[in-house]
């Protein structure tokens, strides 16, 4: 496995565990700058059909986290607004 498969690999895996909401944008980020990266190397590479499908699960998955995060922001601001919403009709 090439540094850039390896590197990858260990961004998707930050990514996947990053507890704090505000730190998983970045996570995502990296993750998909390296992916991409490795995608680059792979136009040369012997393996690439088993590391390409690995990169698109790994591209799917940070797909779905960016969706989870979005939806997790939208449900706090609701939340939020509901919120102050009562305390201002108090």
């Amino acid at each position: 496995m090439s540094d850039l498969q390896s590197e990858w690999h260990d961004h998707r895996r930050q990514a996947v565990f990053e507890s704090s909401p505000l730190d998983l944008s970045g996570q995502i980020a990296a993750a998909e700058e390296s992916v991409f990266l490795c995608m680059e190397e792979l136009r040369t590479s012997s393996d690439r059909q088993v590391v390409r499908q690995a990169i698109e699960d790994a591209i799917h998955l940070l797909s779905v986290l960016k969706n989870e995060r979005l939806r997790s922001t939208i449900a706090i601001e609701t939340e939020q607004r509901l919120w102050l919403g009562d305390l201002n009709s108090r």
